[in-house]
């Protein structure tokens, strides 16, 4: 009895094919499949030359920008340490000025007793003024109708009243 295993097994029916007596043990590829192959070949190494062409240029952008990156990066160091600079020099300012406002507020304090007492006296001096004033007009008479002439002296005007 025949296994059928055996019977329906690839091993079977190569020594079927084998003694038929046309057919090789190792036959070889076809030429159509070679050709295929070799078409499949030429065409994935002009894709991964592309591809590398296309990493190489990618590489130079790549290269170029991070070249242009630190260009930034350097002037934007040298922005910062003019803005620092300045900023210390800003601070520098404020102090020396602030320096100043004490000194003008110490000196402000021993001039403004002073200033006090001048103001006091002015206001007397203006009191006594106007008094002197009006007691000098208490003796000065307006007298309207009679024509005063100019360049006429204190005597012809009194002459002329004294006539009225």
């Amino acid at each position: 009895m025949v296994n059928a295993n055996y019977v329906t097994g690839k091993p079977f029916v190569v020594r079927l094919l084998q003694l038929a007596g046309d057919v090789e043990l190792n036959p070889g590829p076809e030429k159509d499949l070679l050709q295929a192959m070799e078409s499949l070949k030429a065409e994935i190494l002009k894709e991964m030359k592309n591809t590398g062409r296309e990493l190489r240029e990618e590489l130079l952008d790549l290269r170029k920008n991070q070249s242009e990156l630190k260009t930034s990066c350097s002037d934007l160091k040298k922005e910062f340490q003019n803005l620092k600079t300045s900023v210390d020099t800003i601070k520098s300012e404020i102090n020396e000025l602030k320096e100043e406002n004490r000194v003008a507020e110490y000196d402000l304090a021993a001039i403004s007793p002073k200033l006090d007492e001048i103001c006091d006296r002015m206001d007397r001096l203006e009191d006594d003024t106007d008094r002197l004033e009006s007691f000098s007009r208490r003796d000065n008479v307006r007298l309207y109708g009679i024509n005063e002439e100019p360049g006429e002296t204190f005597d012809q005007c009194k002459k002329k009243v004294v006539e009225i």
